[in-house]
């Protein structure tokens, strides 16, 4: 998992709109914050400056376990 997130994380760096990374901004109480794919069961969320070339990640987990019904 560590070296899928590594790679997440630099291609999110290179292009945060390659088309694997799914990015998008989230809404209700994550408002702010943005979501990325690691693979199809897990995710990170971060705060994502795009402009300034800044991420920050805040969390990272289970697509259930970031986004509960």
């Amino acid at each position: 998992m560590r070296e899928a997130y590594r790679q997440t994380m630099a291609l999110l760096e290179t292009n945060p709109y390659y088309r694997s990374l799914c990015l998008y901004a989230l809404r209700g109480r994550l408002q702010g914050l943005h979501s990325v794919s690691i693979n199809l069961s897990t995710r990170i969320t971060l705060e994502v400056l795009i402009e300034g070339q800044t991420l920050i990640p805040i969390d990272i987990g289970s697509h259930d376990a970031m986004y509960p019904a």
